[in-house]
């Protein structure tokens, strides 16, 4: 007797971003090369050819520490990865999710830029702060301005005992209408709202702005997706937000927005085209 399943086909395979017709730009560990080696392109596996090359004075390298068996790319000073034509954000919601994690050892000085998309002045981004064990802080660029986290859960979750230095940490940007809602592990670590106004086709870094220096120190960016439409639900991140944590190992850390345990994905990752 042959087994065969009851479920429709579209939910036969576990969910991935390329399952999604929003997807933009993903860089994950298909065509890394080996640990320790330089990497100087990040080829796109979305279909779309948006590859990001490096743009600082230093290569960044392949990390010798994996997560869960994934490879991932060490940013360290002077280091970085970047295209110039990315996208316009006008009238656009946009998503975008990175695994990172900082595989220094212990507290000291380090200004690390996880991601820009637009330019250090304005635009969207996230940056940190770790300055031994008094002075933590995130930073999210918004069109506007900035908006500096010293407190809150979300904040708890990326510099505690689990958080970026624990084996890191997914974190998402989502747009939706005029509201930004980011997320560490799936707790909100900051929440705006503001129209936007783009610069046209607007660059992307990851690990710094351009190569600029004293930037990255010890990070490791080990996935990036890229989402961008007229239209994201809030199922899609959480979504992205399962699918990298089970990658990852991190399930067990995802909650809730309002930081409780009933995340849609903390025991089962995200299955089938048909996740919504």
């Amino acid at each position: 007797m042959v087994a065969t399943s009851a479920l429709p086909c579209s939910y036969s395979k576990a969910w991935s971003p390329s399952d999604d017709a929003n997807l933009y730009a993903w860089y994950n560990q298909t065509g890394l090369g080996d640990t320790g080696a330089d990497q100087t392109t990040w080829a796109d596996q979305s279909g779309n050819g948006r590859d990001l090359s490096e743009s600082g004075s230093t290569n960044p390298t392949i990390s010798t520490t994996l997560v869960n068996g994934n490879k991932g790319i060490a940013f360290a000073e002077n280091t970085g990865m970047s295209r110039s034509s990315f996208l316009d954000l006008d009238g656009q919601d946009f998503l975008v999710a990175v695994y990172f994690a900082d595989t220094s050892s212990g507290d000291f000085e380090n200004l690390s830029v996880i991601f820009d998309l637009d330019a250090p002045t304005t635009g969207y981004g996230l940056l940190y702060m770790n300055f031994s064990t008094f002075l933590k802080i995130t930073t999210v660029g918004k069109d506007d301005g900035a908006v500096n986290v010293t407190t809150g859960d979300g904040h708890t979750e990326l510099f505690g005992s689990n958080g970026v230095h624990g084996g890191g940490v997914v974190l998402v940007m989502h747009k939706q209408g005029d509201t930004v809602t980011v997320t560490i592990n799936g707790i909100e670590l900051t929440q705006f709202t503001e129209s936007v106004t783009s610069t046209g086709l607007d660059a992307f870094h990851l690990g710094s702005y351009s190569g600029l220096s004293n930037e990255s120190l010890t990070t490791v960016n080990y996935e990036t997706v890229v989402m961008v439409g007229d239209s994201i639900p809030d199922i899609t991140r959480k979504a992205v937000e399962g699918y990298m944590a089970h990658k990852f190992a991190k399930h067990p850390r995802l909650k809730s927005l309002a930081n409780t345990d009933t995340h849609r994905y903390r025991k089962a990752k995200p299955w089938g085209r048909g996740q919504k």
